[in-house]
């Protein structure tokens, strides 16, 4: 997901050079994926063991933390979020990142400096 964007596309390019299967998925794809329409999600994620989260400014709280459960329903095992930078103070990131460490799933969190 996110795979065309600037970050997504570094990460899924550096992942397939280095052997893993990617899927790529956006609105536009051969399986569609779409924040706005939790219904593309599982078929998005369903037999995936990673995703790399990147959620956008404009997905609330409430998808961020069903897209978590989403995932753990789907069978994915680990979490890769790129977080924010200064995440000490209170921000509405802080629950998107306590949504993916209390998923009970392997997770990594990336904050930039």
């Amino acid at each position: 997901m996110g795979a065309s964007g600037k970050v997504g596309s570094l990460v899924a390019n550096k992942l397939e050079a280095e052997g893993h299967l990617v899927r790529r998925a956006s609105r536009s794809s051969s399986v569609p994926f779409d924040w706005n329409d939790r219904t593309t999600w599982p078929q998005v994620i369903s037999g995936v063991d990673a995703v790399f989260f990147l959620p956008t400014e404009t997905l609330n709280l409430e998808d961020r933390s069903a897209f978590v459960a989403v995932a753990k329903d789907e069978g994915v095992k680990r979490i890769v979020q790129l977080s924010v930078r200064g995440l000490s103070r209170e921000g509405e990131h802080r629950p998107t990142e306590q949504a993916v460490t209390r998923s009970g799933l392997q997770w990594t969190l990336l904050r930039p400096c």
